[in-house]
């Protein structure tokens, strides 16, 4: 059974950075978009668990280009 694997990236419009999400699920995939980076890992229900917030939050801050990783393993439930 596939994952679903989601992709953080920053998307710079000018001076204004948003944050996109998609999320893929097989052949499956859906897009959102955020203002902020907070405001995107806020998005997830059940929330993302805080070592994963974390991983993200120091990635994007160290320049990352996106940032990947499987739903199921980020939840806070588990």
């Amino acid at each position: 059974m596939p994952n679903h694997e989601v992709t953080i990236e920053p998307i710079s419009e000018g001076a204004l950075t948003r944050y996109k999400i998609t999320v893929a699920f097989g052949t499956h995939t859906s897009h959102a978009s955020y203002e902020t980076l907070e405001a995107a890992l806020d998005s997830f229900e059940p929330p993302l668990s805080a070592r994963v917030r974390s991983h993200v939050v120091e990635a994007m801050r160290g320049g990352e280009k996106s940032v990947m990783f499987c739903l199921e393993d980020s939840l806070e439930i588990q």
